[in-house]
Formats: C-alpha cells, sequence, structure tokens
C-alpha cells in the first residue's frame, strides 16, 4: 500500500496556547506566536523547509527533518535565531529568576536540601537521551536567559546517537569574553552517564553578568579565564561528581567583590581573619580584589590543591590548601 504524499504551505497564528488547555492543562503565559512553514513527506520521511517561527520578539528561521524508518526517530535541525528572549517567553522562571536577583545571595548557601546531600542520588534520566537520534546546526544571535545573562554569537554544533550526545563545540560570547565547551555525554549503556568535558573561557567580565541581572552592587570587574577539564562516569550526578579526574584553573583579573557575596561562596572563615589581622582597620561591605588563581586537580571523585587557590586584594593576601571528596561530601581546608 502507498503512503499519502503531503506538499503544503502551513500557516499558523495564535495569540495565547488557551486553546490547548484541554490537552496541557493550565498553559504558561506567552506573547502571541506565528508559524510558517512548506511541509513534505509521506511514509516515515517528513520535512518542514523555509520555517519561519516567531514569538513576541524571538524568531527562529531554518529547515527540520524527521525520518521514522530507523531504531529510533533521527531529527536534522538547521536553524538560526537573531533572537530568543527566555525572559519574555518563559515569564514565570524569569519572575522566580529576578526575585532570587534582588534577594541577593546571602540567604542562597543556608538552606540544607531534606536529604542531607547536596548532590543529587537520584538515578539519571537516560532513556531520555536514547528517544530520539538528533543532528543539530543552531545559530542564536542572542540568548536572553530567564535570569538576564545574555549570550551572544552562540553557536551549537551537535549529534546525539544511541544515547551519546556530542559537543562539537558549542561556543559564544559571554560577558564580553569567549567560552567554548567540548565533550561528549555518553548514556548508551543505559546504566551510567560518561562525561568527557572540556570548557575555554577567556576574558569573561564577571561584573557584566550582574550588571545584566541588575546586581551591579554585588560585583564589579573581576574579568575570567577558565580551563576546565573533566571526565567521569556515574549513575547520579552524585556518583557522577564521586568519579571525576582532571583540572579546573580559574584565574580572576581586578574586581570589587561585595563582602555578602564573598560569605555566600563559603568564605566568611577570610572575613573573620581579615578582622584578626586588621582589628582597628575601617569596616567597609566590600572587598577590592587585585586578582585570584583556583588551581584544582581531580582524582576519583575528590578535588586537591596546595597553596593553589590564592586572592590578593587591596589589604590582604589569602591562600589556602585542602581538598573536597565530591561524593563523600566532606571538606579539609586551611587557609
Amino acid at each position: 500500500m502507498g503512503h499519502w504524499a503531503v506538499d503544503v504551505a502551513l500557516g499558523v497564528d495564535a495569540s495565547s496556547l488557551e486553546g490547548l488547555k484541554p490537552f496541557i492543562g493550565a498553559p504558561s503565559q506567552v506573547p502571541p506566536l506565528s508559524l510558517r512553514t512548506h511541509l513534505t513527506g509521506a511514509g516515515t520521511s517528513w520535512s518542514a523547509q523555509s520555517l519561519k517561527f516567531s514569538a513576541g520578539a524571538s524568531t527562529v528561521t531554518g529547515d527540520v527533518s524527521v525520518a521514522l524508518d530507523g531504531a529510533r526517530p533521527s531529527i536534522t535541525l538547521a536553524l538560526q535565531a537573531a533572537l530568543i528572549d527566555l525572559q519574555e517567553l518563559l515569564p514565570e522562571a524569569a519572575a522566580e529568576a529576578q526575585q532570587q536577583n534582588q534577594q541577593g545571595l546571602d540567604s542562597q548557601g543556608t538552606s540544607t536540601p531534606t536529604s542531607g546531600k547536596v548532590l543529587p542520588t537520584d538515578p539519571l534520566p537516560l532513556d531520555g537521551l536514547k528517544a530520539v537520534d538528533l543532528t543539530a546546526d543552531v545559530g542564536i544571535s542572542k540568548l536572553i536567559l530567564p535570569n538576564g545573562v545574555e549570550l551572544a554569537g552562540l553557536g551549537l554544533k551537535s549529534t546525539l546517537r544511541n544515547g551519546a550526545l556530542s559537543l562539537k563545540p558549542l561556543s559564544t560570547r559571554l560577558g564580553e569574553g569567549t567560552v567554548e565547551v567540548t565533550g561528549l555525554l555518553d548514556g548508551s549503556s543505559g546504566k551510567s552517564l560518561a562525561l568527557d568535558l572540556t570548557v575555554k573561557a577567556n576574558q569573561v567580565v564577571l561584573g557584566k553578568l550582574f550588571e545584566q541581572i541588575k546586581r551591579p552592587d554585588l560585583l564589579t570587574g573581576s574579568p575570567t579565564d577558565a580551563s576546565i577539564s573533566l571526565k567521569g562516569n556515574g549513575s547520579s550526578v552524585s556518583a557522577l561528581a564521586g568519579s571525576l579526574n582532571g583540572a579546573v584553573l580559574v584565574k580572576i583579573g581586578q574586581g570589587k567583590i561585595h563582602n555578602s557575596l564573598v560569605d555566600w561562596a563559603g568564605a566568611d572563615l577570610i572575613n573573620q581573619l581579615s578582622e584578626q589581622l586588621n582589628p582597628f582597620g575601617e569596616k567597609s561591605e566590600y572587598s577590592e580584589l587585585t586578582c585570584g588563581v583556583v588551581n584544582l586537580k581531580a582524582k576519583s571523585g575528590t578535588l586537591s590543591w596546595d597553596q593553589q587557590i590564592a586572592f590578593q586584594t587591596t589589604k590582604m593576601n589569602v591562600v589556602s590548601s585542602g581538598s573536597t571528596a565530591l561524593g563523600a561530601e566532606t571538606l579539609d581546608v586551611a587557609v
């Protein structure tokens, strides 16, 4: 029996998603949507060519094709976007992020998970990686995250085959600098996830990111370079972290940091030490950072450093040695 063939110009406009309420429950409040494409296909092969999609100020163009004749559906994406504004598309998530931004970071580091573990021990949803095969070539001129952070010139080339996701690479401009991520997330065993990840960051100005989340009072300046290379294998986030091998190197340039941000990062000890060394000094809300280095080695899930975490401020120098076992979540630090 032959298959019906489709060759049609398709157009859809919607002012909201209320019409889908019987199928998806209470819909999110999204801006008006518009879709135009040339749909062709028959049987197990379908494609949407010359696709043009818009939702509010966000726009996407390109081609999408689907093949259904393999072991799992195979999707090919070739998409370009001038703007993706997740603050507009995900208003509930944006409102929550903005509320957290305005509250500051003072209270976020004090909560304790009900399980007693910081890293989740729940099994990773590996079945989802095997739901489809995917080839993606995506470019986004500007991506605004729900918290306000902006990514520019984002490019992603990725493949997903039988549960193995390859990033080759993901690159973007962030905080006036650049970030590139390459790696492999391999869940093809169905039992655990193998991770092989490399991250390179060059001159990412952290203060610019705090401007974007509308909290420039917490941090300014601080251009940062980073080099991260990690490998691991585990069935949960906790197990994966507990298996990591590799290295983390972060170099931070001159900036001004609000002490509440230092406290949130777990460095209240540094403030106390500063007070002891300079008990008659003028109290200040800020620390003037000259430079900082974090140089960690990872072996079987244990991060260690020997005088390789160091920060220099206008008033004092701080050097740390220690180790932390990510799986057991234990910490041994000297400052």
